[in-house]
Formats: structure tokens, sequence, C-alpha cells
């Protein structure tokens, strides 16, 4: 699941797409990289630490619009109930079955928790494995580009919040080999069945997601858009081991999160996070590197 959030009230006018030189901040950070990323540090956290709840005291989403991609089940379902609950007033569902989509909106507005003034719409997107984790998520954040842009170019108030694009991401980034890399064009390589490494290809996937994200915050001025990348953990409940075997989902359902858990951490990333987090990798409501 990806993530996108913008205002419906547009965006600082004195910047503009193209000319922002980079303003991604060296932070301090408490772990290297290395040991971000290695498999002790994967199961601390998966057991130890969590994102905040958030509350209506906290942050309140009236006037704003959000865009949730997988939002039919597991961790986008979860954040779309969450975003709700902060007053969220419109919701955009993003997904590949219609009919799914339609149910996961029904359930949505069949709580009795919406007020008069939010709305629910599910949208159907078309789009494979490689094209879901990767290439449809950048082609949809260039496409929100335009629409900040042209919200921030009409907007009634010289200055207001800038928009969000959350990249959901993994620690599976890390962990990629990404044996592709060297072959041109990259694409048609990744069309090799004979090579074909499903952990591999999500860990890959993930892995361009997080590097586009953080090439966009290079060319994006915070102004106009929150550019980061996110990673909710391990969740059971997210559908990602229903073609994996019944080892790994066992394994899913002993170390995992549950799919509201993970989601903390990337409606966090969405709405808590300020000019700071612009560039950056976001795990439990903390930068990390």
């Amino acid at each position: 699941m990806e993530f996108e959030e913008g205002s419906s009230d547009g965006e600082d006018r004195n910047n503009t797409l193209g000319t922002h030189a980079s303003t991604t901040q060296a932070i301090s950070l408490d772990i290297t990289p290395e040991e971000e990323a290695s498999k002790f540090q994967f199961l601390r956290r998966q057991f130890f630490t969590a994102a905040p709840v958030l509350s209506r005291r906290d942050v309140h989403l009236g006037g704003r619009t959000a865009i949730v991609t997988w939002a039919n089940g597991g961790i986008g379902l979860e954040c779309s109930r969450q975003l709700l609950d902060l007053g969220l007033t419109k919701l955009i569902l993003a997904v590949r079955d219609e009919a799914k989509g339609e149910a996961a909106r029904q359930t949505l507005t069949a709580r009795g928790a919406l007020e008069p003034s939010q709305t629910v719409e599910a949208w159907k997107l078309d789009h494979a494995f490689l094209r879901t984790n990767y290439l449809s998520t950048a082609l949809l954040v260039l496409l929100l580009l335009r629409v900040f842009e042209r919200a921030r170019s009409t907007a009634r108030q010289p200055e207001t919040s800038p928009g969000r694009i959350v990249v959901e991401s993994s620690d599976t980034a890390a962990w990629a080999k990404f044996g592709e890399k060297n072959q041109a064009p990259l694409l048609q390589a990744f069309d090799d069945e004979a090579k074909w490494d499903t952990f591999d290809r999500y860990a890959t996937t993930k892995l361009l997601g997080q590097l586009f994200g953080t090439e966009l915050s290079e060319l994006v001025p915070p102004s106009l858009a929150i550019v980061n990348c996110a990673h909710p953990g391990l969740c059971y409940g997210s559908g990602l081991a229903r073609e994996l075997g019944l080892a790994v989902a066992v394994f899913i359902r002993i170390v995992g999160r549950s799919a509201a858990l993970g989601a903390r951490t990337l409606v966090h990333a969405a709405i808590n996070s300020d000019g700071s987090s612009h560039g950056q990798y976001v795990e439990d409501g903390k930068l990390r590197p």
C-alpha cells in the first residue's frame, strides 16, 4: 500500500516544481544503516516498538483529501479507517478490484462514525506486481504533484500546509539482491521468468520505491509536498503471504504485527511530519537510516 495525502486548500506560492535546491536535512541517528538493516533489529522492532497513537486532539484532518492505494484490505483499509477517525473530509480508495473496493467503502461508511461532511470513494487502478509496487505508484505520485501545483496556484490563502506523499517501504529493501541493476533496458530484465524469485522481486520493488522517493524529494520543494518513505513493519492480515505457502504464513502470524498497528506508522508519517522528514525513512513514528 502506498499513501498520498494532500490539502484541498492549496499550497505556498513561493516555490515551483523543478527549481528546488535540495532541502533533505542531515539528521543525527542512534544507529547505522547496516545495524538498522540487521535481522536482530528487525525482530526487536517487530516486538518492542510502535508508532504513537494519534487522536483528533493531536491533529484534525477536516478539509483534507487522501488517496490510499491497496485500500480494500489489510494495512490500506486500516490506514483509511484511522484517517477517517481523525476527521478526514474526503477519502479515495485506490483498488485493483472494483467489487472489493466497494465492499471496503461500505465497511468504512457503515461504522456509523462518519460525519455528514466526510465522503469515501472507491477508484479502480489496474496493475500487476511490479507495476503495483513501483511503477503505478511512481506514476500516481507524479500526477498528484500536478494536482498539488494547481491547488497551490489557485489557493485563496498565500500560505497553507504542504501536501504529503508517503511511499510504503520495507526492511526488505535493504535485503534486495537486485541482480538486474546493471541490465539494460532495466524493465525488460524483470520479465525473465527463469530468474524469478518472489522474495527478491518484492524486496527489489521496495528498494526501487525507496530510491524513487529519495530522488523525488530532491526535486520537489517541501513547501509543495513533504515526501518520505515509511515502513509499517511485517503485518499479518495484509495478504502478503497468500501466495508464499503455509510456512511463511505461520511465520508472519507469529512475528507479525496487526494491520492496525502497522497502519499507525504510515498515518503518522503522513500527518505528523514536518519538513525534517522530507526525503527521509520513517518507522514507528521516528526518522530512521
